[in-house]
């Protein structure tokens, strides 16, 4: 055979080795996240108008974006190996939170979220103005909960913190899985200073539901709080935003007079 001619075949078997794969070796998969919505028990469930941020865990920035998600998966491409944290919502479900991702950036990475199952939950001492956000702990963030027939829904197994408004008039009442809540108002916590000597913001937090408002102070001080079932308020001075070291306490009041803070 002609030297030339068998070099030739030579390099054309190569090539065409090296760009067939081996038996049994597996393609890459392509790199992404797929998210995927499912029921309690495990079914998928079909979605509307869902919001997807991925969260990163630490400084809390916003990685990647997308609204109006429908159906029962959702893909977005990731190549990177950046660990976040799914925050999932919408404003008739309640999404289940996820714990933080850590995706090796080179295989499509699976998200489970889950729709809660919701218990009916009979309010009464409903006003004419009532308004219900509940924080749970197995959903993100406060959330609007339309009363229907004096009642609302919440998931199934979990247990958080109500705000109740009427009005001017706002509670935190703590809700621990009972399928009655009282949301008669009762007032407001006054906070009260004929001179605060302060100007400038202050941090208002209850803890542990995590309630919190930032006011603007110029001296003197007449702020309606909500009441709270439990816990205490922390109010701190802010410094240029930055929140001051000592922080002034208070537990569940009618008024509060912190002139001598």
């Amino acid at each position: 055979m002609n030297p030339f001619r068998l070099h030739t075949l030579l390099v054309l078997f190569v090539l065409v080795l090296s760009s067939t794969p081996l038996h049994g070796a597996e393609v890459p998969e392509p790199s992404g996240i797929e998210f995927r919505f499912i029921d309690s028990s495990g079914n998928p469930y079909p979605v509307a108008d869902i919001t997807i941020e991925l969260i990163d865990p630490w400084s809390g920035r916003v990685l990647s974006a997308a609204t109006d998600v429908q159906g029962t998966t959702y893909s977005i491409g990731w190549t990177s190996s950046e660990s976040f944290r799914p925050e999932i919502f919408t404003s008739d479900l309640h999404i289940e939170r996820s714990d933080v991702i850590h995706p090796n950036g080179t295989n499509t990475t699976i998200v489970d979220v889950k729709i809660l199952t919701e218990d009916q939950i009979n309010l009464t001492g409903v006003g004419q103005t009532t308004v219900i956000r509940t924080l749970t702990n197995r959903t993100i963030g406060w959330q609007v909960n339309p009363i229907d027939d004096d009642s609302i829904h919440l998931p199934n197994a979990s247990k958080g913190w109500i705000e109740i408004r009427d009005g001017e008039q706002i509670q935190l009442t703590e809700w621990n899985g009972e399928n009655e809540i009282d949301v008669m108002s009762i007032g407001n916590l006054r906070l009260m200073a004929s001179n605060s000597y302060w100007n400038g913001s202050m941090l208002i937090r209850h803890s542990p539901s995590g309630w919190s408002e930032i006011i603007e102070v110029n001296g003197a001080i007449d702020y309606l709080m909500p009441r709270i079932s439990g816990g205490e308020w922390h109010l701190w001075r802010l410094d240029n935003g930055e929140i001051e070291a000592h922080a002034h306490i208070i537990d569940d009041a009618l008024f509060e007079d912190i002139e001598a803070w």
